[in-house]
């Protein structure tokens, strides 16, 4: 028996829409992003997973019709709608070879942003910033309903997912669009369902739109995929540091913010040991900088931990807390890389970048705009807290696991549901009372200089000698 959410995020605006390229009069047009949850197991045998599945309507006041009634079926799953597209009302037309090539390990776009995030982030270390939220101040601030749970729902089966997609569709059969986003199996899902029944979802309204939750879902996907290439180094450090909270292979969620951590700390340590270096080459050719540190294997290990690992993943996280809907499709294009090797193994994921990095593209510029302001959610009013649209559903399953213990049913689930928004606006007054005179700099992580030193004064002692970055004896 399985519980699934629904949440809906409301949002207000005045936007001209465009419908049969026929330009209409200014709407007043409302969007209601909607979070429909399901996801994972918790709690005993009554209540088994939660559904994520969320939904941002924009509402034109108008019957629903058919807006396209020549857009092809496309033939593929993995390029579902990565072909060339017809231009129509709401999607644009792309060159598939194009589009694929962007995701090429020889992609100028992909290789810059490497090498300028590794300069960037060697420099924000010494400056003590690398850590440091971005400057990002939300305009406004995503509002929730949390709607009755629908049971008996799972994310795998894709018969329950198309039942919950035609609910939604039902609820708002006055719209044009839904933006409709959640989890990867999700998105996964709904992305087939579009390839398998275009005439529904595409070609009549409303028109369903998938946005993908990047955090933490993505940010964990990531961060799995570059423990699982560079274990051998984190194992290492591990030992070093004496942390045994994370395991070798941390695929859970669970185990998402102390894997986290143990990267961010791993990061640091190895940036600040990189500039105790000397005659080390300068930042600005960071493939020169690689090559001469590839003259010793260990300290191969650490250069390209940080410039194809831990920098991708710090990257991510501030490109997702600051809304930077561009870095994050260039992410994801340099992210296809890692995933599709074997020891990553993340293939579900190599063709949902593509997805993701598709519907960057494809959508009108109208719709663009709104997919990216919304392509993250702001959470509060605080610089740089932006999260992913599965965010407000995990933190809706922690709560119900934490606050439904025993006699755990239907019925309870329910009725802590419908209780939760109100308890939720309580401990919000709380804080805003509690924190009022803090500063957005009081807000740091926990304190991890011990480790840290541990781990950069081991690699001084074993890897270089008199701090030279030449002559490099094995560790």
């Amino acid at each position: 028996m399985c519980v699934c959410v629904c949440v809906c995020v409301c949002v207000c605006v005045w936007r001209a829409a465009l419908l049969n390229r026929r330009p209409l009069d200014t709407l007043f047009v409302t969007y209601h992003i909607c979070l429909y949850v399901l996801h994972r197991t918790f709690i005993s045998c009554v209540c088994v997973c939660v559904c994520v599945c969320v939904c941002v309507c924009v509402c034109v006041c108008r019957p629903p019709r058919c807006v396209c009634t020549h857009l092809p079926a496309i033939p593929t799953c993995t390029l579902a709608c990565a072909g060339a597209v017809r231009s129509g009302n709401f999607l644009i037309q792309l060159s598939r070879g194009r589009l694929l090539a962007q995701f090429g390990l020889h992609d100028i776009g992909v290789n810059r942003r490497k090498d300028d995030r590794f300069r960037e982030c060697i420099i924000a270390t010494a400056r003590g910033s690398l850590m440091a939220r971005p400057n990002h101040q939300p305009t406004w601030k995503a509002h929730v309903n949390w709607h009755t749970p629908v049971f008996h729902v799972l994310t795998a089966k894709y018969d329950d997912v198309k039942e919950t997609l035609n609910w939604l569709r039902q609820q708002n059969l006055d719209k044009v669009f839904l933006y409709v986003g959640g989890d990867g199996q999700t998105m996964m899902r709904i992305n087939h369902l579009l390839m398998l029944h275009p005439d529904l979802y595409l070609h009549q309204t409303p028109v369903i739109i998938p946005v993908q939750g990047e955090s933490p879902h993505g940010v964990h996907h990531f961060l799995h995929a570059v423990f699982r290439l560079f274990q051998p180094v984190i194992h290492v450090a591990q030992l070093i540091m004496k942390d045994t909270s994370v395991s070798s292979d941390p695929h859970c969620v669970k185990e998402f913010n102390r894997a986290l951590y143990l990267l961010c700390k791993i990061t640091r340590a190895f940036s600040e040991y990189l500039l105790s270096l000397r005659d080390a080459p300068s930042l600005d050719f960071p493939k020169q900088y690689i090559r001469l540190a590839e003259s010793n294997i260990d300290l191969a290990w650490i250069v390209h931990f940080l410039y194809d690992g831990g920098f991708l993943v710090l990257d991510l996280k501030k490109c997702v807390r600051g809304n930077d809907s561009a870095g994050i499709d260039i992410l994801y294009r340099e992210f296809l890389r890692l995933a599709i090797t074997g020891t990553a193994n993340k293939t579900q994921y190599t063709q949902m970048s593509i997805m993701r990095v598709f519907w960057g593209r494809a959508l009108h510029p109208e719709l663009r705009k709104i997919y990216e302001g919304i392509r993250t959610l702001p959470m509060s009013d605080s610089p740089g807290s932006r999260v992913g649209w599965d965010m407000p559903c995990e933190s809706l399953h922690k709560a119900i696991s934490a606050g439904v213990k025993v006699r755990v049913s239907q019925a309870r689930i329910t009725n802590f549901i419908e209780h939760y928004p109100f308890m939720q606006h309580c401990q919000e007054i709380c804080e805003q009372f509690l924190y009022q005179n803090y500063s957005p700099d009081d807000a740091f992580m926990k304190d991890m200089s011990l480790d840290v030193n541990a781990l950069v004064g081991s690699c001084e002692r074993k890897l270089v000698q008199r701090g030279s970055m030449r002559h490099v004896p094995r560790m």
